[in-house]
């Protein structure tokens, strides 16, 4: 691991409803669109209210080279930063 964890990212947190998750997910997908190396992960986050579909993605994510996931990190803090405006 070299710093960049997708752990802490909102699709992932224990205490989220399905729909908040879903939306966040669906944040995450988008983001994950620009990485050709996270289009598995995408694809797991389709279903991402069943733990096994979840813990699929974070654990592809986690395993994909440093700068696609931080690329991905990136992607997703701007879109969540526009969505808030």
């Amino acid at each position: 691991m070299t710093g960049c964890d997708f752990h802490g990212l909102g699709p992932f947190a224990d205490n989220l409803t399905n729909a908040m998750r879903g939306k966040l997910a669906l944040r995450l997908t988008k983001a994950c669109a620009a990485a050709p190396e996270a289009r598995p992960a995408a694809i797991a986050l389709g279903r991402v209210a069943e733990p096994a579909r979840r813990a699929e993605a974070l654990a592809l994510l986690n395993a994909m080279p440093s700068l696609p996931r931080r690329f991905v990190i990136s992607r997703y803090a701007a879109l969540s930063k526009l969505s808030k405006e």
